[in-house]
């Protein structure tokens, strides 16, 4: 007798956690690449409203997002496996027969968005739906923070790291002077176009001057409010120092883009932007994708486990991009913002949500310690 699909696949089952969670995996690769065309093309054909692809990108992200969601669901069956699953078999991205495997496993996602888009059509009114999508941008940057600071436990979870917090006012200091050193080739690049300070007006250079005082003081503040919950932690405060760090340098890191999106320092999106919010968003869904595999393998969930939960991750990332892609377009008629303000937007958001969380997210330290 035929055993089940995960039954059948226990021997391939280590691959399955530990291979097909990355990005850059050749049996997912051709949906993360299509997840940032899409979102491109979409987004540009939106703004210009051309066609009838350009007055239905919202309803195109919607459908993307939850074919994939139906996508991460059915992929748990024999069925699934057999459709979506494109089996490299070590032969590489660079032959005709990869991308013929690839092209055969994304039709069927083709063909489930087209017949949502049609029933999303049906029921609601284009303006509705543009409504819909951006308000997910809210749900979205929240998310967003969320997964980062999770991802964040989970990754110095995984790392045997033993000692005692580093928690004195002289290594405060220390983290504050570190985080504005290396912050600032940032500025200089990203803020001064990588050219001399002087030439540039008293309002820019003041601008940048309280960048990196406000990142000094979110970095001394953040230090000091879970000083006790990492003095509490014992052997795992270590763990927690260098966590605490890398969520301060990615909190500078958001509001550093927040910063240089002002209206006062640049006067529209460049592609180095655009490029930044696809990296980031390629990021996000990674830290979503580890987050749900280990929800999934301690609680037994198989819909949330492997290549189920990168499946979650694009989901996510359409549900994104199409928020911040109608956000911008309903903004741009309604008022005079760009795309400009609202990833500036989401980026405060996601700083503030991560600032927020994570005085609490220190304590889980100790219970996996327990655990």
């Amino acid at each position: 007798m035929e055993e089940t699909t995960f039954g059948a696949s226990n021997k391939n089952n280590t691959s399955y956690v530990n291979k097909n969670n990355a990005i850059s995996n050749p049996s997912t690769l051709p949906h993360f690449i299509l997840l940032l065309l899409n979102a491109s093309i979409i987004y540009l054909l939106m703004k210009s409203n051309y066609g009838l692809i350009g007055a239905k990108g919202s309803s195109i992200f919607l459908s993307l997002s939850i074919s994939y969601c139906i996508a991460a669901y059915i992929y748990t069956t024999e069925f699934g496996l057999k459709t979506l699953k494109i089996e490299d078999n070590g032969m590489g991205i660079l032959t005709t027969k990869y991308w013929f495997l690839a092209i055969k496993a994304v039709i069927p996602m083709v063909f489930i968005s087209l017949i949502l888009i049609l029933i999303i059509n049906i029921f609601f009114t284009e303006s509705e739906i543009d409504y819909f999508m951006s308000s997910l941008f809210i749900v979205m940057s929240i998310g967003q923070g969320i997964s980062i600071i999770t991802g964040g436990v989970i990754y110095y979870d995984s790392k045997d790291i033993n000692g005692l917090s580093s928690n004195t006012e002289n290594y405060r200091i220390i983290r504050v002077v570190f985080i504005i050193i290396i912050f600032i080739p940032l500025i200089w690049w990203f803020g001064y176009g990588a050219e001399n300070a002087l030439d540039k007006t008293f309002v820019i250079n003041l601008l940048w001057i309280l960048y990196a005082i406000s990142i000094g003081l979110v970095a001394y503040l953040l230090d000091r409010f879970t000083s006790n919950a990492r003095n509490n932690l014992g052997l795992s405060g270590a763990k927690a120092d260098k966590f605490l760090l890398l969520m301060i340098i990615t909190i500078s890191w958001h509001l550093l883009s927040a910063w240089r999106r002002n209206p006062i320092l640049v006067e529209s999106t460049d592609l180095l932007m655009l490029f930044e919010e696809g990296i980031l968003m390629l990021i996000t869904i990674f830290l979503i994708v580890n987050a749900l595999i280990k929800k999934g393998k301690k609680r037994g969930w198989k819909i949330f486990e492997g290549q189920s939960a990168i499946f979650w991750g694009v989901a996510f990332g359409y549900a994104y991009s199409g928020s911040i892609s109608s956000l911008t377009i309903l903004s741009e008629r309604l008022t005079e913002s760009s795309l400009l303000q609202t990833t500036a937007l989401g980026h405060l958001l996601t700083a503030f949500v991560i600032i927020l969380i994570l005085p609490n997210s220190i304590k889980k330290f100790m219970i996996y310690e327990e655990e």
